[in-house]
C-alpha cells in the first residue's frame, strides 16, 4: 500500500493532467471538440444511471446541491432554472 505522500503526489499529478487537458480543450478544433462531447455525454449518461440504481449516489448529489444553494452564488443559478421552468411550462407538454 502506498503511504500518504505517494496517494497525494497521485492526485496532483492526475489533477494536473486533467487541468492541462481541459486547457487545451478551450482551444481545440471542432473535431477534438466532438470528441469530448462525447466523453463528457459518456459521464452525464454514467451520471444519470447512478441517479436512478444508487441510493448512496443519490444522497451525495443531492448533499452537494443542498450545500450549493446555501451560498448568494447559487441565486442566479436558481433564478435561471425557474425561468427556464416557466418558459418550458408555457410551451406545452414536451414531446419524448
Amino acid at each position: 500500500m502506498k503511504n500518504r505522500k505517494e496517494k497525494i503526489d497521485i492526485i496532483n499529478l492526475m489533477a494536473g493532467i486533467t487541468t492541462d487537458a481541459v486547457n487545451k480543450l478551450k482551444e481545440a478544433g471542432t473535431e477534438d471538440l466532438e470528441d469530448a462531447s462525447k466523453m463528457a455525454v459518456s459521464f452525464l449518461n454514467l451520471g444519470t444511471r447512478l441517479l436512478r440504481e444508487s441510493p448512496a449516489f443519490r444522497e451525495a448529489f443531492a448533499q452537494i446541491h443542498t450545500e450549493f444553494f446555501k451560498y448568494p452564488e447559487s441565486a442566479e443559478t436558481i433564478c435561471q432554472a425557474i425561468a427556464a421552468l416557466e418558459k418550458s411550462a408555457a410551451s406545452g407538454p414536451r414531446q419524448h
